[in-house]
C-alpha cells in the first residue's frame, strides 16, 4: 500500500541520516590521537630548533663584527707595543685638542724600514671616527694575518713622490668596507712624527695578477699616491680570491704632530 511505501522509504531516510551524523561524531581512535600528538611534537621541536639556529647565528654575526674587531685592536696594539713604536699624544691647548699642525714645503723622506716593522697607522675616517689599523712593512699572510694594513715592499714611503701602495684582508675589522669610500673622502698615514692626509680619487675591480695597479704611474710621474688593494667581497672563499678591489688616492697636505 501507498502508506507502507511512505513508512518505508522514511525510515531508509532517517537510517541513512543518522548513520551520518554517527561517522561525523565519531571519536578518533587512540592511535589517530597518538600519530596527531607525534606530529604536534615534532614540529615543536623543529620549531625550537630553527630559533636556537637563528639566535646562534646572530651572535656569530656580532662576534665577527664587534667581538673580532675588538680582537684585532688588541693584536694591532700589542704589535705596536712590542716593537717600541710611539706615537705624538694629541695636546690640548685653551681647552681645544690639536692633533696635527699643517705643514708648507716638501714632505719629508721616510726611513725605509725592515720587514714586518711597523711604519705608523692607517686611519679612514668613512669607517668610523675610531678605525685605525697598524701599518707594517711587508704583504704576506704573516704581516695580513695580524689583522693591520701591509706596506708593499718595493713602493715608495708615505708622502713620497709615486705610488705609495698598501693591502689588506677584506673582513669587517679590516678593508672590509673598502667599498664605501667615496671620491674626497681622506685616507690619513699617522707615522711617528707626521700625518700624511691622502684624497680618494677612484676605485674599480682588477685581476690578482695585476701588478702595475702598484706601481709608479707613468702618467703621473710628480704625483704622489696611494692604493689600497683588498680581494673582492664574497662569502665564498675562491670568489673571494678571483679578483682584487683598488683604491687610488692623491696626496692632499701633510701635518705633524704639535
Amino acid at each position: 500500500p501507498p502508506q507502507d511505501q511512505a513508512d518505508s522509504v522514511l525510515s531508509t531516510i532517517l537510517k541513512t541520516f543518522r548513520s551520518g551524523i554517527l561517522k561525523r561524531t565519531t571519536v578518533p581512535k587512540r592511535e589517530d590521537r597518538q600519530s596527531q600528538g607525534v606530529g604536534y611534537r615534532l614540529l615543536q621541536l623543529f620549531a625550537g630548533m630553527s630559533i636556537f639556529l637563528a639566535i646562534i647565528l646572530v651572535m656569530h654575526v656580532g662576534w665577527v663584527y664587534i667581538g673580532n674587531g675588538m680582537d684585532q685592536i688588541h693584536t694591532q696594539q700589542t704589535i705596536v707595543t712590542n716593537q717600541g713604536f710611539k706615537t705624538a699624544q694629541p695636546t690640548k691647548t685653551d681647552g681645544s685638542t690639536r692633533i696635527a699642525k699643517p705643514q708648507t714645503g716638501e714632505p719629508p723622506t721616510e726611513p725605509e724600514p725592515e720587514y714586518s716593522t711597523v711604519i705608523g697607522w692607517m686611519r679612514i675616517p668613512r669607517f668610523g671616527t675610531e678605525w685605525q689599523r697598524a701599518i707594517q712593512e711587508g704583504t704576506d699572510l704573516k704581516v695580513l694575518d695580524n689583522y693591520g694594513i701591509g706596506h708593499y715592499q718595493g713602493t715608495v714611503m708615505p708622502g713620497s713622490i709615486g705610488n705609495s701602495s698598501y693591502a689588506g684582508h677584506r673582513t669587517p675589522g679590516d678593508l672590509g668596507p673598502a667599498d664605501t669610500l667615496k671620491p674626497g673622502d681622506p685616507i690619513i698615514i699617522q707615522t711617528a712624527g707626521h700625518w700624511y692626509v691622502y684624497e680618494m680619487q677612484s676605485s674599480w675591480m682588477t685581476t690578482p695578477d695585476d701588478a702595475a695597479v702598484i706601481a709608479d704611474q707613468t702618467d703621473q710621474k710628480d704625483a704622489r699616491l696611494i692604493t689600497l688593494t683588498t680581494c673582492k667581497y664574497s662569502l665564498d672563499e675562491q670568489d673571494s680570491l678571483s679578483a682584487r678591489l683598488i683604491v687610488r688616492g692623491r696626496f692632499k697636505l701633510l701635518g705633524q704632530h704639535c
